[in-house]
């Protein structure tokens, strides 16, 4: 499945897996929101590298979910 190309069902499936105190732990770090200044995207892009960096295979589920989450493209969202 390419990143931002998920159903409601698929979502609902991973969120069902995560650890919700560490997942927590890790939207408060990032906030996510729709970005408006330079200063946002910057903030936004140096966490994605970050979490890039660690390589798919050693992401935890939830910073898998905060990568998804912060690299959707709302654009191409599927719904059931």
């Amino acid at each position: 499945m390419a990143a931002g190309c998920y159903n409601v069902k698929a979502i609902i499936a991973i969120a069902n897996k995560l650890n919700t105190a560490r997942h927590k732990k890790l939207l408060a770090r990032a906030l996510p929101k729709l970005i408006e200044t330079e200063e946002e995207y910057e903030k936004v892009a140096d966490l994605v590298w970050e979490l890039a960096r660690k390589g798919e295979e050693n992401l935890t589920p939830e910073e898998q979910a905060l990568l998804d989450l912060l690299t959707a493209d709302p654009s191409s969202q599927k719904h059931d």
